[in-house]
């Protein structure tokens, strides 16, 4: 009923659209105009019907039902049409690939949802948001954890924000500002293909709580944390395509797991992975970081001393 409603007000405001083109032509070719936006309307309507007929589908999938609500399918759906509605507006997809939301932008950041069930009491900050990628839908199916929305995109952050506050996600922060500048702490680190990994670390691993608030948290939640064997403790869940085995050496990261989304989501399609950094490795990045930039500060120092001194 609600999604047939939604539909139902944006078709009156296509019709006003292509209506008001009709009263405000002052030339013959009035009949052209409403032909075009009349085709302009078939357009968005097959786009729509095409959404539907896939959230459908994704709906069905047994996959999904340990992890999705009916309650949290019905909000998954308001929030594509949110989306999709918003992207003709402000770009935070490729407009080429919007008709594919569903299995291309929907179901991988879901994916996420199978490796870790985020619980009461934790903290979660997706970085470099953009859209509300993988941010709102982690949110919505995890309605118990805390989630800040992170980027520093203005505009698309105010769509965030629109969307947020319509589906009423009270557990979501929505900021505005650079991961450098932002004095909370997290229990995880999420992102969706931001940067290369050693880039995407030395602005966010500052971002995570230090590993003895960590390891409580862990503890407490360590019967339902873990995947195919694997424990999903406190860390980095990123989403990345292709092979990434390089990034991590730079890095320096020598404990991680990737699980690739064909698997989780059971399809076919997808050269995308969820990677999962410890806790320990990031802060172990972040202690490297330090120390170079602590060189690097002294070698600077050293050579202007050396200069005054010639």
């Amino acid at each position: 009923m609600l999604l047939q409603l939604t539909l139902f007000i944006l078709y009156v405001q296509q019709i006003q659209i292509v209506l008001s083109y009709v009263i405000s032509s002052q030339n013959h070719r009035c009949s052209n105009t409403l032909l075009y936006d009349s085709n302009l309307l078939l357009s968005e309507i097959e786009l729509e019907k095409r959404l539907i007929d896939e959230f459908n589908e994704f709906k069905q999938q047994e996959v999904w039902s340990s992890i999705i609500s009916n309650s949290q399918f019905d909000q998954l759906e308001e929030f594509t049409f949110r989306f999709v509605d918003w992207n003709s507006k402000v770009n935070l997809v490729s407009r080429k690939d919007i008709e594919n939301f569903i299995p291309n932008h929907l179901i991988p950041c879901l994916s996420i949802g199978k490796v870790r069930k985020f619980h009461a009491k934790e903290s979660i900050v997706d970085v470099g948001t953009g859209g509300g990628l993988p941010g709102i839908p982690m949110a919505i199916i995890n309605p118990e954890a805390s989630f800040m929305l992170l980027d520093s995109n203005s505009k698309k952050m105010m769509v965030v924000e629109d969307m947020v506050n319509g589906l009423k996600l009270d557990h979501v922060i929505v900021k505005t500002a650079r991961a450098e500048t932002v004095d909370e702490r997290f229990d995880f680190l999420l992102g969706r293909a931001v940067s290369a990994i050693p880039n995407f670390l030395s602005f966010s691993s500052s971002l995570l709580k230090p590993l003895q608030e960590l390891s409580l948290s862990d503890l407490n939640n360590h019967d339902s944390s873990s995947y195919q064997g694997v424990n999903i403790d406190s860390g980095l869940l990123y989403m990345k395509g292709g092979e990434f085995e390089n990034e991590l050496e730079e890095a320096g990261i020598k404990n991680s797991h990737k699980f690739a989304i064909n698997d989780l989501a059971n399809i076919d399609y997808s050269d995308k992975y969820i990677l999962h950094v410890t806790a320990d490795e990031i802060h172990s990045f972040r202690e490297r970081q330090l120390d170079l930039d602590r060189k690097l500060k002294t070698q600077k120092k050293n050579t202007k001393n050396r200069k005054r001194t010639t």
